[in-house]
């Protein structure tokens, strides 16, 4: 158990204020995607016409995005990584073979319990095409900015299987 800790942020040794630094990243990050979202929806557009073969996407169209935040000891820099991933697809929704038995044996009065299933709306199956695109800033003790990577838009198609 630490007893004996205190904060660094904002100190003569350690001046970065950790949290302000992420707020002002994520604002940077989100001004940055949505410079970048037109080019990413025609890449996303794109692969979902390939991977669908003329087929038209059912949608929803959605997306998730990351946050990893890293302190690098050797640079004494803060890493921060975004990264949003955006899926779209053909789908379908099925429930699957329902199960002939309930899950637990009845007991002294006690009624069976059937399986939880995959909710009023099925399982979602189909074909699925993600985008990822990110970007990762290094920040000095200072606070200050030294170093943006982007990581470029990059497609995947992915099968999923229906309900069995």
């Amino acid at each position: 158990v630490a007893t004996a800790m205190k904060g660094l942020d904002g100190s003569r040794e350690y001046p970065l204020h950790v949290a302000e630094v992420i707020d002002q990243l994520r604002k940077r990050y989100r001004s940055d995607l949505e410079q970048e979202q037109q080019s990413l929806n025609a890449a996303l557009d794109q692969a979902l016409k390939v991977a669908l073969q003329g087929q038209p996407a059912t949608g929803p169209r959605e997306s998730t995005e990351v946050m990893y935040v890293t302190w690098m000891p050797e640079a004494q820099q803060l890493q921060v990584r975004f990264r949003t991933t955006f899926t779209d697809g053909a789908y379908q929704y099925g429930h699957g073979i329902e199960p002939a038995y309930p899950i637990d044996p009845p007991g002294r009065g006690s009624p069976a319990r059937r399986p939880p299933g995959p909710g009023q709306g099925g399982v979602r199956f189909g074909t699925q095409v993600v985008l990822e695109w990110g970007k990762s800033y290094e920040v000095s003790k200072t606070g200050q900015v030294v170093r943006t990577l982007t990581l470029p838009p990059r497609t995947v198609k992915k099968i999923l299987p229906p309900p069995a």
